[in-house]
């Protein structure tokens, strides 16, 4: 093909101007047009060498050459730099008289504005010889002039084209690659670093849990990366005796006598056929081990500048010596969410966001979970509720998903039995995670307590190494993840193996589990240095069914649990678990056992704690009474109630009872502090409690001699037995000051109620109900002061506050919003 030279000298008859995402195009382009006589090419990929000023070498493209090639793709099209040459092409010839830009869509993209009227060709969903032919074509029409004929030997098509040409960016001509998921979603980031991650290095694994989406990421890779191979082929890896009759199924498109008995020689054979093409990928699929594949890995260099790539997909650990290692998460909640509704256009967001949550965004299960409300079409509701309830495991094998035989009721199935034959502590560990939460298990639950057990997992915790091997199996089947200290299994690895158990199994094993859960409970539940351990072990604690619990020691741990939940501020969810507690414990028990007693204690604070004050009032009455008749006026336990009870009635006498509540909590909370004083003691923490509580309903009673007598008394004695940073010294602090600022002494009020609101957000946090407390009470004193600035400050920030935690409605924000107001 002959063409127009430059009218410049120096000049270039073609710039091609294209994104990075197009390359393998813009250089064929380029090949075939510079591979006929007196056409000059000015590409960037080939003249933009080290030292080179790309945006200068640009401009210089764009207003030197003749004609200007713009690459069309999506890519392409929202390119700022792209925009910019195609722009300034059209301006340099805007009626399009001397045809200066030649626009080529590479792929189906819309053109947008004034490319819309400049006429292009299409060179994708062809073959190369076409290709070829609409490329010359184009440039002849559009240049005039003489037409050159082809060379004898011009590039041939990718499948045959020596490595140092460009090939045509088409499809592979040797091509066994599994069809793309048309449901895939998500993962951008990943394929951005696994292409990466390639062009880096010959060899990148892909490692996940089962039901990660490795093999369609892999899948997903291969289509979207096509044009960049002659070859792309799979290999099942899983079992390596199988390789070398894939291998003889791949040499038998490459060579024309495979050597299929001698593997080694066949290995060869095949890397050899495979260097003299430009571009090629083999990926094995699920591979068990570094050793299974590794002498069918190339060994011998490749080619500079050519594209050859394994992609190997495991769950085992131990394949970064083969080169990099990409570790696939689960699905981000956005790409889980639009996965669902890719086959389910009906379910809302919300729902498919419980429904992700409970599958644990892991994209298999998902996936299945598609298929099935898809073929059902049961509504996204309903399928949550079996989801969450007792037959939700049943949902793991129902729903098919395409090109898959497992289900994930199934998925783990090989790697269980891999297991129970290389370390059977190993599966008991596993075993009893699975009746815990799916979140992090500190390891030394197990080590402290292996006594607890079952044989062979219990000596192997007693032994840290033996322990740390027996972890590390979990870990290289991709069935855990481990930190330092923690170990976390996948929920649906969890459900899997309680799915398998046996009904006599799965009870030992929960026993085992609630033996460990009760042994690692933390110190005191009010001591707020405890409050992370309890946090941790929350999770695991509500997974254990506390309710049907036979373990009498899981049955106090659950009632401390509450305890947390209540001395850390969370009233809320303390009254979801006591009130499940007491009305299962009922049924079980009976009202008058001592654990149905105890659950019913903290239900009653908890209902305090939300503001519910008549239902608390009647639950901490019924219970006061039920211990008095049952276990004793001067039991622990009584000595609780009656305490909880006149500290209620003392609240209600600022508002609902009045003075009848007051008069009663007088006389119940002081016969409660001589009680416990002769019982336990007058140092003892309880009494403290009793002490403070029996001043401060004084104070209201308008006694503010003995108020602040029996306060300073009890505060002195707080500070000296528990600290100044208790959370009982800290109330205490606090209800001295309210006594001093009833009594006038507003200077004494407000240093000990800064000291205290200072120390409670310390120690408590500044959303915490007492520190909230603290703060409105110091609101009082300092509008008593006249310091209304500071007071609106304060009593806003807790208003705030309150609304946030307690709920615009709560007794305790309609208070702060009351001072807010006396503040304006």
């Amino acid at each position: 093909m002959d063409v127009r030279e430059s009218e410049q000298p120096g000049g270039w008859d073609f710039f091609v101007s294209y994104t990075q995402a197009d390359r393998a195009w813009a250089e064929w382009i380029a090949w075939v047009l510079e591979d006929d006589e007196h056409c000059r090419v000015l590409i960037q990929a080939w003249d933009f060498v080290a030292g080179s000023h790309w945006v200068q070498g640009m401009q210089s493209g764009v207003q030197r050459a003749s004609h200007t090639i713009a690459v069309l793709s999506s890519d392409y099209l929202s390119s700022v730099y792209g925009s910019a040459e195609w722009r300034a092409a059209w301006a340099e010839d805007p009626e399009g008289a001397e045809r200066n830009l030649l626009p080529v869509r590479v792929s189906d993209c819309d053109r947008p504005g004034l490319l819309r009227e400049i006429v292009s060709v299409d060179l994708f969903g062809i073959n190369e010889a076409v290709a070829k032919l609409r490329l010359r074509q184009m440039v002849l029409e559009a240049i005039g002039g003489r037409s050159k004929p082809d060379k004898s030997n011009p590039p041939r098509f990718p499948g045959q084209a020596p490595i140092s040409e460009p090939r045509f960016p088409g499809a592979p001509t040797v091509w066994e690659i599994p069809s793309q998921n048309p449901n895939f979603t998500g993962r951008e980031s990943a394929l951005e670093r696994l292409a990466s991650e390639l062009t880096a290095g010959v060899v990148v694994t892909l490692h996940g849990m089962g039901g990660v989406g490795k093999s369609q990421l892999a899948t997903e890779y291969a289509h979207a990366h096509a044009a960049d191979y002659d070859v792309a082929w799979w290999i099942d890896a899983q079992e390596p005796a199988l390789l070398a009759g894939q291998f003889a199924a791949l040499a038998a498109q490459l060579v024309p006598v495979p050597i299929a008995d001698r593997p080694q020689a066949l290995r060869r054979q095949v890397y050899d056929a495979l260097r003299s093409k430009a571009g090629w990928l083999l990926i094995f699929d699920n591979a068990d081990t570094p050793e299974g594949i590794k002498e069918w890995l190339p060994t011998g260099p490749q080619r500079p500048g050519s594209r050859c790539h394994v992609l190997v997909t495991t769950r085992r650990q131990g394949f970064r010596g083969l080169g990099h290692v990409i570790d696939l998460e689960v699905l981000q909640p956005a790409d889980a969410i639009r996965l669902l509704k890719a086959r389910v256009p009906r379910l809302s967001k919300a729902v498919g966001r419980k429904i992700a949550t409970e599958l644990g965004w892991l994209p298999l299960a998902l996936e299945q979970a598609a298929a099935y409300l898809d073929l059902t079409a049961i509504p996204g509701e309903q399928y949550l509720d079996l989801l969450r309830g007792e037959r939700g495991v049943e949902l793991y094998g129902r729903g098919k998903v395409s090109d898959r035989q497992d289900t994930i009721a199934t998925l783990w199935d090989l790697s269980f039995g891999k297991i129970d034959g290389e370390s059977p502590a190993a599966v008991q560990l596993l075993d009893v995670c699975a009746y815990l939460a799916p979140e992090r298990v500190p390891l030394n639950m197990f080590s402290s307590h292996y006594e607890l057990l079952p044989e062979p997992l219990s000596p192997a915790a007693a032994d840290p190494v033996t322990f740390w091997e027996t972890v590390a199996v979990l870990v290289d089947y991709s069935l855990a993840k481990r930190t330092d200290d923690e170990l976390r299994l996948h929920r649906l690895v969890q459900g899997a193996i309680r799915l398998r158990l046996p009904a006599a199994q799965a009870a030992t094993f929960r026993a085992h589990t609630e033996a460990i859960l009760a042994a690692s409970k933390p110190g005191r539940p009010e001591d707020p240095l405890n409050w992370t351990l309890w946090a941790n072990l929350l999770p695991h604690l509500l997974a254990a069914n506390l309710e049907d619990t036979n373990n009498k020691l899981l049955r106090a741990t659950a009632g401390d649990t509450c305890w947390y939940l209540l001395a850390s501020g969370n009233a809320r969810d303390a009254k979801t678990l006591a009130g499940r507690l007491h009305h299962r414990w009922r049924e079980r028990f009976g009202d008058d056992d001592p654990d149905t007693l105890m659950a019913a204690n903290y239900l009653g604070w908890a209902l305090e704690g939300l503001g519910e004050w008549a239902a608390a009032r009647d639950m901490d009455r019924d219970t006061f009474e039920r211990r008095r008749q049952v276990i004793g006026e001067d039991h622990p336990d009584t000595l609780t109630s009656a305490s909880n009870l006149a500290a209620l009635l003392g609240g209600l006498g600022d508002s609902e009872g009045g003075l009848s509540d007051l008069q009663e909590a007088l006389e119940l909370g002081g016969d409660t502090l001589a009680r416990r004083s002769r019982v336990l003691g007058e140092d003892h923490p309880k009494t403290l409690i009793s002490a403070t509580n029996q001043a401060i309903t004084l104070a209201k009673m308008g006694d503010l001699q003995a108020a602040i007598g029996l306060g300073t008394e009890t505060l002195g004695r707080c500070r000296h037995i528990l600290g100044r940073n208790h959370p009982d010294t800290l109330a205490a602090a606090s209800n001295l000051a309210q006594m001093h600022r009833l009594q006038g002494d507003l200077a004494a009020a407000r240093r000990l109620g800064e000291e205290a609101l200072d120390r409670s957000r310390k120690v408590l946090g500044k959303d915490h109900p007492d520190t909230l407390a603290c703060a409105d009470d110091l609101g009082i004193t300092l509008r008593a002061l006249r310091d209304y600035a500071a007071a609106r400050e304060l009593d806003q920030d807790t208003l705030d506050r309150r609304r946030r935690i307690l709920g615009e409605y709560h007794p305790d924000t309609l208070t702060s919003s009351n001072h807010l107001d006396e503040d304006l």
